[in-house]
Parts: C-alpha cells; sequence; structure tokens
C-alpha cells in the first residue's frame, strides 16, 4: 500500500477557518513541492489566520514555512528532562521570566 500523500490528488480545505500553525505546515509543504497540478483559483481562496498578527487572514500558498510554528514548540526546546519523569523549565528560562516580572513591577504594571 503506499502513503496516501503519495496517491492523493487533490485536498479541498478552502473556506474553512484554518490556522496558519505547525499542524499546517505539512500541507503548505505539500502543496509547494509535491502537488504537480495545482487548481490556482481554488488555491486562491484557501485562507489561514495567523495568530502572532492578530488573526489577519494570509493565502496559504503566500505563507512561509518558518512562519507556521506553534508557541508549544519553542517551550519544548527550554523543557529540559529532571530524571524523574519529569518536564522542568530551564534555569536560564526561569531568570528571564524572574527578570520580565521584576521589570513589569517596576513600571507599575503588576498591582
Amino acid at each position: 500500500m503506499e502513503p496516501v500523500l503519495d496517491t492523493l490528488m487533490h485536498i479541498d480545505i478552502h473556506s474553512n477557518p484554518l490556522e496558519c500553525d505547525c499542524n499546517l505546515r505539512w500541507y503548505r509543504q505539500w502543496i509547494t513541492e509535491e502537488w504537480n497540478e495545482i487548481d490556482e483559483d481554488w488555491l486562491k481562496e484557501t485562507y489561514c489566520q495567523d495568530p502572532s498578527d492578530n488573526d489577519r487572514e494570509h493565502n496559504i500558498a503566500e505563507v512561509a514555512i518558518s512562519h507556521m510554528f506553534c508557541e508549544d514548540e519553542y517551550l519544548d526546546k527550554f523543557a529540559v528532562d529532571d530524571g524523574g519523569g519529569a518536564s522542568t523549565y530551564s534555569k536560564d528560562l526561569t531568570n528571564y521570566t524572574t527578570l520580565f516580572i521584576v521589570i513589569w513591577k517596576l513600571l507599575g504594571y503588576y498591582n
């Protein structure tokens, strides 16, 4: 049996509430690299919302794959295994968070 994406001819996802995040990266890469016969009119109507850009809609064919990320991916980079099966955040992230809270309080934003 062949993998699904190797034999797939068309996925119609236009007019759906899509988010430009890591979960849509595979699709963006597929239409760019694998799909030979792109229906240009259909693709023009496929948009995703960018949470880092106030949920502004972007045409999926124009979104850079490097901009399709999930916040959890970046948090995982800072997570370290404490040896007991639980994850804790690294010392650097804790220090930056503490510094941010101190500065925020000094500026009067925190009550």
